[in-house]
């Protein structure tokens, strides 16, 4: 019932039997409205259609618009849960997708600072993960991510980094 005094200003104040008019003012300022609440809109709107048919002694079988406006309705709305739940699924996969490669750098970072203090430690290996260090940083440079800050503690130690 929320709707229901604009509805009726609408429907009162415009001539709708003007078949050549393509101005539809109820339909217009639905539009305009939050497409959440649109179909509890239409359902004011055909139980108004209802309401004012009872009262004038018409029989609602007699109205086109109410032979399957309910499923109009109905699918208009189910539409409009689809649209909102794939936004709501998009919004979350890309969401997912920031917190993923906030994962990956996090996870990068803390191979980078094995590496170098294995390195810079001389732990057992560090002569191969040196090798290692010097591959990761040329597949950092291809793929534009290389900061030569990231490698700062063990540049030192490496030849030719490129």
């Amino acid at each position: 019932m929320k709707y229901r005094e604009k509805i009726l200003e609408i429907v009162l104040n415009y001539d709708f039997d003007n078949e050549n008019d393509e101005n539809d003012p109820l339909m217009d300022w639905i539009e305009t409205m939050p497409l959440m609440e649109q179909p509890d809109i239409l359902r004011e709107f055909e139980l108004l259609l209802r309401e004012l048919a009872d009262e004038n002694g018409i029989n609602t079988r007699e109205i086109p618009i109410l032979q399957n406006f309910s499923t109009i309705i109905e699918e208009f709305e189910d539409s409009v849960l689809d649209e909102k739940l794939y936004e709501a699924k998009l919004s979350m996969a890309q969401d997912q997708e920031e917190i993923d490669s906030i994962e990956r750098e996090y996870f990068r970072a803390q191979v980078r600072l094995y590496l170098m203090d294995s390195i810079v430690n001389d732990q057992e290996d560090a002569y191969e993960l040196l090798a290692v260090t010097k591959k990761i940083i040329l597949v950092e440079k291809e793929n534009g991510r290389y900061d030569p800050e990231n490698w700062s503690r063990i540049l030192h130690l490496i030849d030719s980094p490129s």
